[in-house]
């Protein structure tokens, strides 16, 4: 039967923050693997994801050699929330900027390993547009059902603009 700990925080997770450009405290964390370290991985989440949920994911990438930097997006997770009553959104461009701050300034790795970004859903939706003006800042991306179209029933594409 395997561990139920890989649902839990792994051991050796610090956590932290970091002020978006639009204002918001970012909540992230990040561990180290226990034996050699063969790169590291760059975590985002889908829209409404939070840390927690990944907890099986990092235990994985951690049990490989990988480091694992990840961060909940602003209004979700451990992340600030909007003020009462809601100012203005986030946009993806917002949460395109987060990604660009937090690879770039927060993120430390060994440069001469591999750095990965690994998303899905919304979080693939920031992540190519990201990459496409910052091809340099990971060697590989994977990216699970990114949403790159919505397609509502009964609601026109205009309205969800």
């Amino acid at each position: 039967m395997a561990s139920l700990n890989r649902f839990f925080e792994p051991d050796g997770w610090q956590e932290d923050s970091f002020t978006s450009t639009t204002g918001k405290k970012i909540r992230y964390g990040h561990a180290e693997p226990a034996g050699d370290k063969k790169g590291t991985v760059v975590i985002t989440t889908g829209y409404a994801d939070f840390r927690e949920a990944y907890h099986e994911t990092i235990h994985e990438y951690l049990a490989r050699g990988y480091a694992v930097w990840m961060l909940d997006c602003a209004g979700h997770g451990g992340s600030e929330k909007n003020a009462s009553p809601p100012k203005k959104g986030q946009t993806v461009e917002d949460h395109i900027e987060d990604l660009r701050k937090f690879r770039q300034e927060i993120v430390q790795f060994d440069k001469s390993q591999p750095l990965f970004l690994s998303t899905h859903s919304m979080g693939g939706q920031v992540a190519l547009r990201y990459l496409e003006q910052n091809q340099s800042d990971f060697n590989f991306a994977i990216l699970a059902t990114p949403l790159v179209e919505m397609r509502p029933m009964g609601t026109s594409k205009d309205l969800m603009k």
